[in-house]
């Protein structure tokens, strides 16, 4: 019975007797001989036939080898002896089948690359369904391309905004007389406490907009009528059914909103994740109230097919113009109009005083940004490798050529190998997407669902990435390798300097880019730090808010004098606004005579506010319950003051006026951060107590029993009111003002870790390969006495001085960008040296524990048996 094996061991035991051959020459005719009796089996030949005849398709042994030997003697181009109408032909179609049986034969090799390839595309995929769906807002409405949102800008002395916030005789007025504009809604958000029999919440996603509302918003009705023509009407979304109506159906019912009944008359899909707009609530406009000067409502705009947006915006400023002069207080350049896209508001910057959620574009080029480099990171090991390899690769090549094989076929057989490691990778990061996608939901706060990913746009995508993949890290070695001369390669007197030159470059530059996402990681998140430690101007520490404080009614003075009472608690007080949350914002007039009325922001607070958030009056005093004519007084913060041009001294003996009122000032506070250190501090006006406050704050002793205090509070609660207590604390309700930066810092700094770890794994393998090149070196060093460390040190000196450079040119790179980013920060951190030498400790001891494995196996290899396999 004929044996396949055992004829090919024979066949390779008299190629071994002829000296031409080398053992690369062996391997080489081998694998043409395998693949040619593979082929000659599928078209039905026996194995003993399929050997003859490809046996017979090498052609005479000795004849080559005389052709081999010329070669390497000459450098003359041998004949051809593969059969160039059966040989060469076959070869072309069987491509990938070689790639695949080469791709065994190095499986470290392939290990190695198919999982740098794979974290980078997986990493790619990633960062792709983020953008994706931060870039997707508002897509889903169908008539999204023609809707627009209005934007009011200021351009008034010490006022130049813009806000989303327009009057509500706007959408009237312009529905009348605006032929370009099909439909112009108005839209309001509000936080009403809603009943249904026994049951009273607090709602704050409940939106109130006029009838038209679904024409510009595409959201799902579920059963019911999604009109809102009807007073007194409102549709909720699915997921509050459960909360008020357990199995019931709710359509007909109807639920208490503040005072009044409203009758449900449709239930919604929950609005997508990928919607400016999150509700709960849907109630019809009742008001008809046509006011052009309070800005309380937005705006949104439906126009015409044929719509010019230009012409579009003028009309809308002729039309408020045309109100100028009228008691309405208007004037051409304290509104300004802008049309701002639909699908442009979750990422539009710019706009002061906004509803709904609101993204960064800026960290989305930078997430683009990122994916590219983690790609090219993921291609630089491929070629780093593949270069690493070309004297191997080389004695290959020749022997193609000696065979017949040209330049473009070897090109070909080259891309064919790199594009089957970019799909296998490719299939591999699929898998590692959809266990990694949980984890990306997590740190981003998204609720991208795996399905997402599988739309014929995104597997064009990625078919594209992965082709792309392949030819750019399969491309050096398809051009460059096979332009070698079998006359230089197989006389064994190649050499690789140029490819040696790029190989390190590629892994500087490679390095470089690693090191620049780890510093600019490190950066970040000393800014984050330095915004969340920063000396505020006030103390925000054990300071409890209990929101919802507005629905107390007649009992707010009641439940604050019950919560003096409770034993650790320094201070009680309440205001319509606390630091962190919405301040009013309008135009004030100073008392001093022909003076210019300055914008400010104010807000209305009861007695003890000073004192419960700590902060420092440096002119006159606090309001104080000894002065009833505190109600009518006002406290300025130090940017208000010196708006208007006084000391803090002189401030105390000035007013402050708004149309015919007058208010005292009485006393200058330290400048406090109210905002966010993204903005500087901004004039301030706190008002006595005159208007019902939101939040009730108390400060706790922090040596108090917290448990024990928070349980008075909830029953102190109790006493006044039927609904459930709602309560934070104001330090942890600052951290939420950089929220968008906690999140940067997680997805940045995953993916600068996959990018290390991707630099990291094509070091492994340059030191490893250097390992196999070196090995009679080292046995020889290790012969003459040469120790352990000195092995190590001889190994991995030449591979971390590569990191050095990349480290010294990250360094520049990383402070400029960093830097054009923290001035987004009015209140910003240094880039410190610090970071760059916590960075280049970091980088340089994951590169040194990478490279020392492969060291210390070298050092440990057996001297006798490295200078016998040489």
């Amino acid at each position: 019975m004929f044996d396949l094996e055992k004829a090919i061991k024979e066949w390779k035991r008299k190629l071994r007797k002829n000296p031409a051959y080398e053992d690369g020459d062996i391997e080489e005719l081998e694998s043409h001989l395998r693949d040619r009796i593979e082929t000659l089996e599928a078209e039905s030949y026996t194995e003993q036939q399929a050997f003859d005849i490809a046996a017979n398709e090498v052609g005479d042994i000795n004849r080559i080898g005389t052709e081999l030997s010329k070669t390497r003697i000459k450098g003359n181009r041998p004949s051809t002896h593969w059969k160039e109408s059966s040989g060469i032909s076959s070869l072309l179609p069987n491509y990938f089948k070689i790639a695949w049986r080469n791709l065994i034969l190095r499986k470290g090799y392939t290990v190695i690359n198919i999982i740098g390839l794979s974290i980078g595309l997986a990493a790619c995929i990633l960062i792709a369904l983020y953008v994706q769906h931060e870039w997707s807002y508002d897509t889903f409405h169908e008539n999204a391309d023609r809707s627009y949102r209005v934007l009011r800008e200021f351009d008034i002395p010490d006022l130049q905004t813009t806000i989303s916030s327009t009057p509500s005789a706007l959408a009237p007025a312009v529905m009348e007389n605006l032929a370009s504009v099909e439909r112009a809604v108005r839209i309001q958000m509000d936080s009403p406490v809603v009943g249904y029999g026994l049951e009273k919440f607090v709602e704050p996603s409940f939106l109130i907009a006029d009838d038209g509302f679904f024409e510009i918003f595409s959201f799902d009705l579920l059963e019911g009528t999604s009109h809102l023509d009807r007073p007194n009407t409102v549709m909720i979304t699915q997921r509050m059914v459960p909360k008020y109506f357990g199995e019931e159906n709710p359509i007909g019912k109807s639920l208490l909103v503040g005072n009044r009944e409203m009758e449900i008359t449709g239930v919604l899909t929950d609005p997508p994740s990928n919607s400016h707009l999150d509700f709960d609530f849907i109630a019809s406009m009742n008001t008809r109230e046509l006011n052009w000067g309070r800005n309380n409502f937005q705006t949104y705009l439906l126009l015409t097919p044929e719509y010019s947006l230009n012409n579009v915006i003028k009309e809308i400023g002729e039309l408020i113009l045309s109100q100028s002069g009228s008691g309405n207080q208007l004037a051409g350049n304290d509104f300004i109009p802008h049309l701002q896209p639909l699908t442009g508001i979750y990422l539009g910057q710019g706009v002061s005083v906004d509803i709904g959620s609101e993204g960064n574009i800026q960290y989305l080029y930078l997430f683009i940004a990122l994916a590219v480099f983690i790609v090219i990171l993921a291609c630089i090991n491929f070629m780093n490798l593949a270069t690493a390899r070309s004297m191997e690769r080389a004695r290959e090549v020749g022997m193609r050529k000696t065979l017949g094989g040209n330049r473009t076929q070897i090109a070909f057989q080259f891309l064919g190998e790199s594009l089957l490691m970019a799909f296998l990778a490719s299939a591999l990061a699929i898998i590692l997407n959809y266990i990694a996608l949980p984890f990306l939901n997590a740190i981003s706060g998204t609720s991208i669902a795996f399905t997402d990913f599988l739309t014929l746009k995104n597997s064009v995508l990625l078919l594209s990435i992965t082709i792309l993949t392949g030819l750019l890290a399969g491309g050096y070695p398809a051009f460059i390798l096979s332009r070698f001369q079998p006359s230089q390669v197989l006389k064994s007197v190649f050499r690789s300097e140029g490819n040696s030159f790029l190989r390190k470059s590629l892994v500087v530059f490679q390095f470089a880019i690693s090191i620049t996402l780890l510093a600019g990681t490190g950066i970040i998140h000393k800014q984050i730090q330095f915004m969340k430690r920063s000396g505020l101007g006030f103390n925000p520490n054990d300071v409890l808010l209990i929101k919802q404080a507005n629905f107390l009614g007649q009992n707010h003075t009641p439940f604050i004098n019950e919560l003096s009472k409770i034993s650790g608690v320094e201070n009680v007080t309440s205001g319509f606004s606390v630091p962190g949350t919405f301040f009013i914002n309008s135009m004030w007039q100073p008392d001093t005579p022909d003076a210019d009325a300055h914008n400010l922001d104010y807000s209305f607070v009861n007695f003890d506010y000073v004192e419960t958030l700590d902060l420092e009056v440096i002119a006159g005093r606090s309001f104080s319950r000894s002065f009833r004519s505190d109600s009518f007084a006002v406290m300025l913060n130090e940017a208000a003051v010196k708006d208007f041009g006084w000391s803090p001294d002189e401030a105390v003996n000035h007013k402050i006026l708004r149309g015919t009122t007058e208010y005292d000032i009485i006393g200058v506070l330290r400048d406090f951060n109210y905002r966010s250190l993204h903005a500087e501090v901004y004039p301030l006006a706190l008002f006595g107590p005159r208007q019902r406050p939101r939040y009730v704050a108390l400060r706790i002793n922090p040596e108090a029993d917290l448990p024990r205090i928070i349980e008075e509070v909830q029953a102190g609660w109790k006493q006044f009111s039927s609904l459930t207590l709602e309560y934070s604390f104001l330090a942890d309700d600052l951290k939420t003002q950089y929220e968008a930066e906690d999140r940067l810092i997680k997805v940045f700094g995953s993916f600068s870790g996959l990018a290390i770890f991707i630099g990291c794994l094509g070091l492994f393998g340059l030191a490893a390969f250097m390992v196999i090149q070196r090995t009679k070196e080292i046995g020889i060093r290790k012969v003459l006495g040469a120790t352990t460390t000195q092995i190590v040190q001889l190994v991995s000196t030449d591979l971390l001085k590569l990191v050095a450079f990349g480290f010294l040119i990250a360094i520049p790179v990383a402070w400029f960008i960093m830097n054009q980013w923290l001035e987004s920060f009015a209140y910003k951190t240094e880039v410190s040296w610090e970071v760059f030498l916590i960075t280049g400790l970091i980088a340089f001891t994951i590169a040194l524990i990478t490279v020392s494995g492969q060291a210390i196996r070298a050092a440990y290899m057996n001297p006798v048996k490295s200078l016998k396999s040489e």
